[in-house]
């Protein structure tokens, strides 16, 4: 598990969240680790997941938005870079999800931001965890000394694990369903060691949004959950 945090925007309210062998039929995934990142793979596989939920709850899939997804990676850049989440930014004309989104070229009267950290390794948030030599050189780990090792993620493992979070949170999982969503464009980074030495991590980050006028002076608020991971001796 990661941490994820989420904002939201509208002009109503403000409120700021597989293995390896794919299914029959399905074409194999390749594996993420930070030597070998696919950050499309991943944003299109987030954004899928993002629409098997919302029609899962009687939803409408969103339609993908290239301004969206500028806006999404512009956050995850920097708070990927700043190890940091955050829904600020301290860059001219990119301070809120608004901003962001108008300075992509997308004037909005509904936007919203879900932003995740999350490993690349199929690890349980805050369990123990054993670092050794991989066979094949570079570093493994595991839950016990001389236990199976931790499997890499997917794009499509990696953005399920972030949406069951996103999903359990209320904040998160009310942008996720929000009703005046109608676009969403996501983005994620890879870092290569987050708090345990050596488990490569990921932030990514959501921003849906519903193209239009926006009122005045919209401001967003902030909410965490934070959890850590611990490296065993």
């Amino acid at each position: 598990m990661g941490i994820p945090h989420l904002v939201l925007l509208s002009v109503v309210s403000a409120l700021l969240a597989t293995s390896s062998a794919a299914a029959a039929g399905e074409p194999t995934e390749r594996t993420l680790s930070f030597a070998r990142w696919d950050g499309e793979a991943v944003a299109r596989a987030i954004f899928d997941e993002t629409n098997v939920r919302r029609t899962a709850a009687g939803l409408p899939a969103l339609a993908r938005s290239m301004n969206a997804e500028a806006a999404a990676r512009v956050q995850v850049e920097y708070i990927a870079r700043t190890r940091t989440l955050s829904h600020s930014n301290p860059t001219s004309g990119q301070r809120t999800v608004g901003d962001r989104l108008r300075s992509a070229g997308a004037p909005w009267r509904f936007a919203a931001e879900n932003v995740l950290f999350e490993h690349l390794l199929d690890y349980v948030n805050g369990r123990l965890v054993y670092p050794r030599p991989a066979a094949g050189g570079g570093q493994e780990f595991s839950y016990t000394p001389n236990g199976p090792a931790l499997r890499p993620r997917t794009p499509r493992s990696l953005a399920r694990a972030s949406l069951d979070q996103w999903m359990n949170s209320p904040g998160h999982r009310a942008n996720i369903l929000a009703r005046d969503a109608t676009q969403l464009g996501c983005a994620a980074v890879p870092v290569a060691e987050g708090k345990i030495p050596g488990l490569s991590v990921v932030y990514a980050a959501q921003v849906f949004l519903a193209p239009g006028p926006a009122a005045p002076g919209e401001s967003g608020q902030s909410r965490s959950i934070v959890r850590d991971g611990r490296l065993g001796r």
